[in-house]
């Protein structure tokens, strides 16, 4: 298991099929960083530095790439947890209540990476 800190970068990857996870003007919507029904330990994402950008996207054609630094949501009062699972050792979840206005907050902060194909 790996500490998470401030400074790294966490990626979560966004599915291009729902218009409701990006606004019109393309910035990314509080939707990307709502937890579903599924997400029952916290919010999936992949520590970046132990990664790369092509594996975390998985498919290009379907998903875009969100960095997010994970000081954001230590500041808005979220855990940052690396839970390594089956055939991803970067796999690691963001865990708490996560209001709309968290919700928000998390996708203003997050930008979106270019993942060449």
């Amino acid at each position: 298991m790996e500490i998470i800190r401030p400074t790294d970068g966490l990626l979560r990857r966004i599915p291009t099929y729902d218009p409701s996870y990006f606004k019109p003007d393309n910035r990314i919507s509080s939707l990307a960083f709502k937890p579903r029904k599924i997400d029952t330990d916290g919010l999936s994402v992949d520590l970046e530095r132990l990664t790369t950008h092509q594996k975390a996207v998985f498919d290009h054609r379907k998903y875009r790439l969100a960095r997010l630094e994970a000081a954001i949501p230590f500041y808005l009062g979220l855990n940052c947890i690396h839970a390594p699972q089956g055939t991803n050792p970067a796999h690691s979840l963001i865990q708490g209540d996560f209001t709309k206005q968290i919700c928000r907050q998390l996708a203003s902060s997050a930008s979106l990476i270019v993942v060449e194909s």
